[in-house]
C-alpha cells in the first residue's frame, strides 16, 4: 500500500500543513467555518475507512458528520482494456518495495510513513495531462456518489463530506497552439489563462445534482510561476457548501490546457 492508499494518512498529511490562511471558502458562513475547524480536528472523529467497518471512512457522533475521502490525480488512465493503470503508483510501489528489501525498518526503526516522489521518465504529456486529470477526478467522484445511500443509511441525519485529495499539478490554458509548443521546454516562458479548477465546470458538474453537503478540495502540489520568479497565490483549499453557495463555473477548451510541471 502506498502512503496517501490510506485515508488516515491522507488526512494526517493534511492537519500536519494545515494553515486557516490557506482555506478558501466559497461563501463565508458559520457552517462553513466549523466544517474547516472540525476537519482538524482529530479527536471527534471514530475512524470507519476499515474494510469490515461501515462506510464512509471516518464519521463524528458529536456534531453528526459522516466523512469520505478519496485519492485523485492527473496520471491514472484507462488503458485499452479498460483497466486503470497509473504509473506513478507503480512506480511508487516499486520503490516502496525495494525500500522493505532494503530493511527501512530496521535502519530506522520507529519510521512511521514513507513519502516516495516517484518519476516515471516518462514525456511530459504521458506522464500527466488535463484529460487524465478530469477523467480520474471524475470517475472518482461519481464512484464515490453511488455509494451514498448507503452512506446515509449508516449514519442517519449526518451531513456528508467528500474530502477530495487531488495531487495533480496546476494547468493553464494557453492563448494559441504556437504557446502550447513554447511551454514544453523547462524554464520556458508561454502565454495564457491559468486553471481555476474549484471553477471547471467539467469537475464540478457530478455536484450539481449530488446528496453531497460540503466538498473539501485540497491541492498542495498546484504551483504555478509567473513571469519574474514570482508564484501565482493558490489557497491549497476550497471548501464548498454544495447545498448552499451558488457554484459559478467556467468551460475550459481541454485542447489547450498544458500542465505547469514539465
Amino acid at each position: 500500500m502506498n502512503n496517501f492508499d490510506d485515508e488516515s494518512n491522507i488526512l494526517d498529511y493534511y492537519r500536519t500543513g494545515y494553515d486557516p490562511r490557506e482555506v478558501y471558502l466559497l461563501a463565508a458562513n458559520a457552517a462553513s467555518e466549523s466544517i474547516a475547524a472540525w476537519i482538524v480536528d482529530e479527536s471527534i472523529w471514530l475512524d470507519s475507512s476499515g474494510k469490515d467497518a461501515p462506510p464512509p471512512d471516518f464519521h463524528s457522533p458529536q456534531h453528526s458528520l459522516m466523512m469520505e475521502v478519496m485519492r485523485v490525480d492527473d496520471h491514472a488512465y484507462k488503458n485499452k482494456k479498460g483497466k486503470v493503470v497509473n504509473p506513478t503508483n507503480m512506480r511508487e510501489s516499486q520503490l516502496q518495495r525495494e525500500l522493505e528489501q532494503a530493511g527501512i525498518h530496521e535502519i530506522a526503526p520507529n519510521l512511521q510513513q514513507v513519502f516516495c516522489n516517484a518519476v516515471t521518465d516518462l514525456p511530459t504529456h504521458e506522464d500527466h495531462n488535463y484529460t487524465f486529470y478530469r477523467k480520474n477526478f471524475v470517475r472518482a467522484v461519481e464512484k464515490h456518489i453511488e455509494k451514498i445511500p448507503l452512506y446515509r443509511k449508516n449514519h442517519p441525519g449526518h451531513k456528508l463530506i467528500f474530502f477530495v485529495m487531488d495531487e495533480s499539478t496546476a494547468y493553464l490554458q494557453a492563448e494559441s497552439e504556437q504557446h502550447i509548443r513554447d511551454f514544453v521546454v523547462p524554464g520556458q516562458c508561454t502565454s495564457g489563462y491559468p486553471h481555476q479548477h474549484w471553477k471547471d465546470r467539467a469537475f464540478l458538474s457530478p455536484f450539481v445534482d449530488a446528496d453531497v453537503d460540503y466538498l473539501v478540495w485540497y491541492t498542495p502540489f498546484k504551483h504555478m510561476q509567473i513571469d519574474g520568479g514570482g508564484v501565482l497565490p493558490l489557497p491549497t483549499t476550497r471548501l464548498f457548501y454544495l447545498k448552499n453557495d451558488k457554484l459559478e463555473l467556467e468551460e475550459y477548451n481541454e485542447d489547450m490546457m498544458v500542465s505547469f510541471e514539465a
